[in-house]
């Protein structure tokens, strides 16, 4: 056992194999593998396995995200940093750490002490062993509001949030939402790892794209995404980019697939904007598009919206072989009254009315 000894940073004891992480945030091969396949085959986040992150500095090692893997401690070899919070135990400071550990060693951080012990002796893995036990015995709470929303006539509404950049995921998932619609404002500004995590965080829930991103964001989707788990739409007037975005999408599935890792399918649909209709206008023609799936933006401002939603699945259905699932965008709570009169499947709602709408579907139709 090799006992070194640095600054506690976070309080609380990690202990796991050795995730070693370059100062370029590079994650070994191997254990890359292994994280995605746990990935796929996890039904939720407590069944991850868990790694402790040993790494020259505490950013690099707060920044990193490994896929398919939890982090429950951190290790550094260098004293300083400059990170406001930390959420897992970490000691940093470590005085020979990277000569001293290799990948899958047992590592043990202790916060609280300012301890790490490389390939710990019985008596002192047991020990810690023991207060990781103490520590798992919480109480899980299930809340109504994680639960699908279904009508007093037994018909399932499903709810997805609207996101606009990484911090609202987090809000839209912890409020119970059933999937999300990120705007093209939140695929600009996501990075890899705010892919990552979110991949990580939603375990499975459907992710609507409102466009394409980029090219390096669709690998890290197709290599961690679960299958049908992801929607790509774009409106209508960019079908020129289908095609190349379906193209690309078929090469980097294909190199994927050349790392031994099973691609994930990527749904396409179409954003059809109902607001501002004129009279004389129909809906655009969407036949080109590949739709298994359509959103529509409606407005409870629109002097007849019932024969607006009307018209509009009238071309969605008569745009696909099959009827495509639609998300209909809901801006207000009026707007999911209405949409609920025509009997929808899915709404898309702001930030902040999951609960909300999701009280509104399980009381429908009201009592007269």
């Amino acid at each position: 056992m090799i006992t070194l000894h640095g600054t506690g940073v976070y309080k609380g004891m990690g202990i796991a194999e050795a995730a070693i992480i370059e100062s370029d945030g590079g994650i070994p091969a191997e254990l890359l593998q292994r994280g995605l396949a746990a990935l796929r085959k996890r039904a939720n986040e407590t069944e991850a396995p868990v790694v402790v992150v040993v790494c020259g500095s505490l950013e690099t090692g707060m920044d990193v995200r490994i896929p398919g893997f939890r982090i429950t401690g951190l290790a550094a070899q260098s004293a300083e940093y400059n990170v406001e919070e930390c959420r897992v135990p970490a000691v940093t400071g470590v005085g020979d750490l990277l000569p001293s550990v290799s990948n899958g060693d047992i590592v043990i951080v202790d916060g609280t002490w300012g301890v790490v012990y490389i390939d710990p002796d019985a008596e002192t893995l047991m020990h810690y062993q023991n207060i990781e036990d103490k520590r798992k015995e919480r109480r899980v709470f299930l809340e109504s509001t994680h639960l699908p929303a279904v009508t007093q006539t037994g018909h399932t509404v499903l709810v997805f949030a609207t996101v606009s950049d990484p911090s609202d995921a987090e809000s839209a998932l912890a409020e119970g939402a059933d999937g999300l619609l990120l705007t093209s404002q939140a695929i600009d500004v996501f990075t890899t790892n705010d892919w990552i995590r979110l991949l990580e965080d939603t375990g499975g829930k459907p992710l609507l794209l409102a466009g394409a991103p980029e090219p390096f964001a669709l690998r890290t989707i197709i290599t961690m995404a679960l299958p049908g788990q992801i929607t790509i739409a774009m409106p209508p007037d960019e079908q020129f980019r289908l095609s190349d975005l379906q193209s690309l999408i078929e090469d980097i599935s294909g190199a994927v697939s050349e790392d031994n890792i099973e691609p994930a399918e990527i749904n396409f649909a179409a954003i059809s904007d109902v607001v501002g209709r004129r009279e004389d206008e129909t809906l655009p023609d969407i036949s080109r598009f590949l739709v298994n799936a359509a959103i529509c933006d409606v407005s409870p401002t629109q002097a007849d919206l019932s024969e607006c939603i009307s018209e509009a699945v009238s071309v969605l259905e008569s745009s696909s072989e099959a009827t495509p699932k639609t998300v209909w965008l809901a801006t207000s709570v009026d707007s999911v009254r209405y949409l609920m009169d025509d009997g929808v499947d899915s709404v898309a709602v702001p930030l902040g009315f999951v609960s909300t709408t999701k009280d509104l579907i399980r009381s429908f139709p009201a009592e007269e």
